[in-house]
């Protein structure tokens, strides 16, 4: 009469060849997926999504801008993009970036500065005529994780 053999676990071969000392080498990963006493390993997915949140403040200049000495503008002379009266930029202060825009133009870096309360801009020998459009516009990010 034929002895059936009865496969092993790999996790029962592994402990016997480690009992007899012959080698020490772990199971191929692959049989694992097939033996019923091997752990269990769970595979998580993080998905990373990076969201832009952008602001616009618009002003039209009542008057001329004369930057020879600079100039502030405080943010409250701002309406937002629904036309909405803003009592400070938010926004500012996280991740992105802000961008200055003189009729539709956009400006040097280092001509302006926006904190919360304002824009400050640079003494420069330039004028900003009066009924010129200045936008400031706000650029921050928002990352987002979530489990697929």
């Amino acid at each position: 009469m034929a002895r059936s053999r009865k496969k092993k676990c790999c996790l029962q071969r592994q402990i016997k060849r480690r009992k007899n000392q012959r080698s020490k080498r772990s199971c191929w990963p692959r049989k694992h997926r097939f033996c019923p006493k091997a752990r269990e390993v769970r595979l998580i997915l993080l998905l990373i999504r990076v969201r832009p949140i952008v602001r616009r403040y618009f002003h039209i200049a009542s008057s001329d801008l004369d930057l020879a000495s600079g100039q502030v503008l405080e943010a409250s002379l701002f309406v937002g993009d629904n036309g909405e009266a803003v009592q400070e930029f938010s926004n500012i202060n996280q991740e992105g970036y802000v961008n200055l825009f003189v009729n539709g133009i956009m400006q040097e870096g280092e001509m302006y500065h926006v904190d919360a309360n304002g824009l400050l801009f640079a003494a420069a020998d330039q004028q900003i005529a009066a009924g010129s459009t200045i936008i400031i516009e706000s650029v921050g990010f928002k990352m987002e994780l979530s489990h697929n």
